[in-house]
């Protein structure tokens, strides 16, 4: 063991090491510390000849991690991660206690602002924030408790609880298409697209329905950002698109939109409650996640 460096590296070295790292890219680590590029690329060699390992491979216009540096990463990440999360709880035991909680544009609106009256009623004093964002990765911002998200459940730094299973269907607004329209009624109508899974939602259904040519619908179908605004279009008459069970579930019971009769196809992903991994769910604001599974399912069932 003779010769080994027990000392720690400087911090700020460590800073910009988890940072490139992270983003895998000296320049936006640099834009996150408020640094320039130099500096880091400078911090990140220092590091190196300190450590006595190559972290980084540098390419000319991109940096990937070394076998070592991958392995060091993991370490410096999860040190780091511990040391916000300290000082979150600190903050958080000095102010109001706030709950965040994130989800798509879609949930966030038709789903949790419904339920903010009947949260403050259970938990006087606590604060909420809804985030809407489509953005999905493997770790939760420092500051969100909980978010509810689709996939498969397999999030490295996530723990999930499957809430439902996910069913695509074709919906539409009573008035275009009568209280039960079927599938060949969308030969008339524009059918309302958007992105999902890196695709057309309508192919992604087609594919899963097992149909062998595609259903056209007529000149004036239209392409829309995202699921939230696919649904208002729909709600509003302008088409036929692909609605997702359980969320539209509500807007169909209310009748503001009716399904295709033999539309319907499970998917293989479902809609989760996710939590970071590094959090004990239990210290969260106790009672909150039951609160809001036992809500979601009353609302989506």
């Amino acid at each position: 063991m003779a010769g080994i460096r027990t000392r720690l590296p400087p911090l700020n070295l460590l800073r910009a090491f988890d940072a490139a790292g992270r983003h895998m890219s000296f320049k936006r680590a640099a834009e996150e510390l408020n640094l320039t590029s130099s500096t880091i690329s400078h911090q990140i060699k220092s590091l190196e000849d300190y450590l006595g390992v190559e972290l980084f491979q540098r390419g000319v216009r991109q940096v990937k991690l070394t076998p070592d540096g991958q392995v060091f990463l993991e370490h410096v990440s999860r040190a780091f991660a511990s040391l916000r999360a300290g000082h979150q709880l600190l903050q958080e035991r000095r102010a109001r206690p706030q709950l965040r909680i994130s989800a798509n544009p879609f949930m966030a609106a038709e789903i949790l602002i419904p339920l903010i009256s009947d949260f403050r009623h259970q938990f006087p004093g606590v604060g909420l924030s809804i985030e809407a964002t489509e953005s999905i990765s493997e770790r939760l911002e420092d500051d969100i408790h909980y978010a509810l998200r689709f996939g498969n459940g397999q999030w490295k730094r996530l723990q999930s609880q499957r809430l439902f299973d996910t069913v695509a269907l074709v919906v539409c607004a009573p008035d275009i298409a009568g209280p039960e329209p079927v599938l060949t009624d969308l030969q008339a109508l524009p059918l309302i697209d958007y992105r999902y899974r890196g695709g057309s939602a309508w192919a992604h259904w087609q594919q899963h329905a097992g149909l062998g040519q595609a259903i056209n619908g007529n000149m004036e179908s239209v392409t829309v950002e995202n699921f939230h605004a696919a649904m208002q279009a729909a709600r509003k008459g302008v088409g036929a698109a692909i609605g997702l069970l359980p969320l539209v579930q509500p807007w169909l019971n209310g009748q503001a939109l009716v399904a295709v009769t033999g539309s319907r196809v499970t998917l293989d992903e479902g809609l989760y409650l996710v939590w970071s991994a590094e959090r004990d769910p239990e210290t969260m604001h106790s009672g909150v996640r039951h609160w809001l599974m036992q809500q979601l399912g009353d609302l989506l069932s």
